[in-house]
């Protein structure tokens, strides 16, 4: 949900202008937009424009389907252009032309998405008679563009604006108050402004209903990461419980908050020396990594060494399975370029083995280790 209204209804656009000379070229038009077929537009526009150059309306609605077109191919530059000399050929722009200019722009170039978005916001506080429904919209683009440039205080500002002109007991608004709050949990999250944070996340469980349920357990997760941080464990692990239940209880198929909430909640449990509590929840979140196409190689090299050392200290220690997954985590990492962590999971390995008196195997490691650690003092002397 990057944004969060339709930029361009084609059919509204289009519809007005069609002729019986120009229908079969427009509805052609119509139809290769709605099938997202870019780059044939771009093939048909050019042409388009030019035979009917002396509809100046029409040319201009081409010229947004161009921009539109063209961010759409990975072609940004020539997208923003496009929209940039539109915007500076404008006279006396309305706020709904600043509106949809500036949602286009947002496809190619933030900061011109916020250059244009800024001269709506401009309008709102000049004018008396405000549409609450365009300011919330302006503004939460506005927001868009300067967490998009990494402006992460702006940001807030103008997503704790935006919130303020919706009600979240009105029905056509309430996604988007639940939108907001996460994204402002979230950034004052990144600011570790925590107590801001929790404010949001409390209030996105409070309101998400089961068709938000994906908001709920986001903010519960969210919320017993910033409680583990706090090291108030009890908490963490209430929070974490109860978003692992509606999880696992939910339809939704997304493995990453799956494995989002399974290692959050083991390595609570791993960082209050729990080991028997932890390994359940990381046999779960390595389930859901191997049935990934594509995982994070270093996220799932640590969680192993994570997992190995917890099967290694816990109650009843599995020494057999810790020292395989001391080995399967070295693999992994061995694949991903960070010798400084790989040669600290090497370290922790060489001691496994030196413990459970595996000669065999520490010295292996210490090779290894040895190796990692001289080529790691060569690149270094080389850079």
């Amino acid at each position: 949900m990057t944004i969060v209204m339709d930029i361009f209804d084609i059919d509204a656009q289009l519809q007005p202008l069609i002729t019986e000379t120009n229908k079969e070229d427009l509805e052609d038009i119509k139809d290769e937009f709605k099938k997202a077929n870019f780059r044939s537009l771009l093939s048909k526009i050019d042409p388009l424009q030019e035979k009917y150059q002396e509809n100046s309306e029409l040319v201009h609605v081409l010229s947004l389907i161009n921009a539109i077109s063209y961010s759409q191919v990975g072609e940004q530059k020539q997208g923003a252009a496009i929209i940039q000399g539109l915007f500076e050929e404008l006279e006396k722009p309305t706020i709904d032309d600043l509106l949809l200019y500036s949602h286009i722009a947002f496809l190619s170039d933030y900061k011109l998405a916020r250059r244009i978005m800024s001269e709506a916001v401009k309008r709102f506080d000049k004018e008396e008679d405000v549409d609450d429904n365009k300011k919330s919209q302006a503004y939460l683009l506005l927001a868009e563009s300067e967490e998009k440039l990494q402006k992460f205080g702006r940001a807030i500002k103008y997503y704790t604006i935006a919130l303020e002109q919706l009600d979240p007991n009105h029905d056509e608004e309430y996604d988007l108050v639940l939108y907001q709050m996460i994204k402002l949990g979230n950034l004052h999250s990144i600011k570790k402004q925590n107590d801001e944070a929790v404010h949001y996340f409390k209030q996105v469980v409070e309101l998400a209903n089961d068709e938000f349920i994906q908001y709920k357990i986001d903010s519960l997760i969210s919320l017993g990461k910033i409680s583990s941080t706090r090291n108030e464990y009890k908490e963490a692990v209430s929070y974490l419980n109860e978003a692992i239940e509606l999880l696992e209880n939910s339809s939704i198929q997304d493995k990453g908050i799956f494995i989002e909430a399974y290692v959050e909640i083991a390595y609570t449990y791993f960082s209050q020396a729990k080991w028997g509590e932890a390994v359940p929840f990381y046999e779960k979140a390595m389930a859901q990594l191997r049935q990934l196409v594509t995982y994070p190689k270093r996220d799932y090299g640590m969680v192993l060494m994570q997992y190995a050392y917890s099967l290694e200290n816990k109650d009843h220690p599995d020494q057999k399975a810790a020292g395989k997954t001391y080995e399967k985590a070295i693999a992994v990492l061995e694949e991903v370029n960070e010798p400084r962590l790989l040669e600290s999971a090497l370290g922790d390995t060489i001691k496994f083995f030196d413990k459970t008196n595996q000669q065999k195997k520490k010295k292996l490691y210490e090779e290894k280790w040895e190796r990692v650690r001289k080529e790691r003092y060569l690149h270094n002397y080389m850079h």
